[in-house]
């Protein structure tokens, strides 16, 4: 092993945690104080580190965003998937089936909340979150596909697709409701209602 080998492994590591303090400090702040409530000096002085060094890392902190998007992002598919692994949806029955899809789409939105509202927000007004958001629906929409495929003789719907996109935009907008607004019925109430359309208009 050569002598810059050895330097360069070292000074890496010494990177690699301080690109890790900066995307923890800015997670922190971007959920506790919003987007444009957070600077990158803010950031840098809760990482501890200069502002030559937030610099070194990312050109500024929309950059910085949208890695935090990007891993909260993973977090929740890790949580969902998770939650997946210790049932089986093969046998559920349909009216179970489409309870549980909601119950893990609320585990989601309710996985730091206040930075999915703020996501939601940045997406109508930058064209780069707003992509990242469209990205992450399709994911959903892609999961939910492969979910209704293994279902497809107990189905009245038949574009499988179609479906998934109503399904997935119908669960998202309703859940926002109560997770991320206020609601002026009792979430109960609204769960109940959701479930039964669901059902009613995916199943024969």
């Amino acid at each position: 092993m050569s002598e810059t080998s050895k330097i360069s492994k070292p000074r890496q590591k010494r990177a690699e945690i301080t690109r890790e303090k900066i995307i923890q400090a800015g997670m922190k702040l971007f959920f506790r104080d919003g987007y444009y409530n957070t600077s990158s000096k803010k950031i840098a002085k809760e990482a501890k580190i200069a502002i030559g060094s937030f610099y070194n890392h990312f050109i500024d902190k929309k950059a910085l965003l949208i890695e935090v998007i990007q891993r909260h992002m993973q977090e929740i598919h890790d949580v969902v998937f998770d939650g997946f692994k210790n049932v089986n949806l093969r046998e559920m029955h349909g009216n179970q089936f489409v309870k549980f899809i909601i119950q893990q789409s609320i585990g989601a939105h309710n996985f730091t909340p206040e930075f999915h509202r703020e996501i939601d927000k940045l997406a109508y007004i930058d064209d780069d979150i707003h992509k990242l958001h469209a990205i992450e629906k399709e994911r959903i929409i892609g999961l939910f596909v492969s979910l209704l495929e293994e279902r497809k003789a107990e189905l009245r719907v038949t574009d499988i697709r179609a479906a998934s996109t109503v399904v997935v935009t119908a669960v998202e907008e309703t859940i926002h409701q109560f997770v991320l607004f206020e609601s002026s019925i009792e979430k109960d109430r609204i769960l109940t209602e959701l479930s039964d359309m669901i059902f009613r208009y995916l199943y024969k």
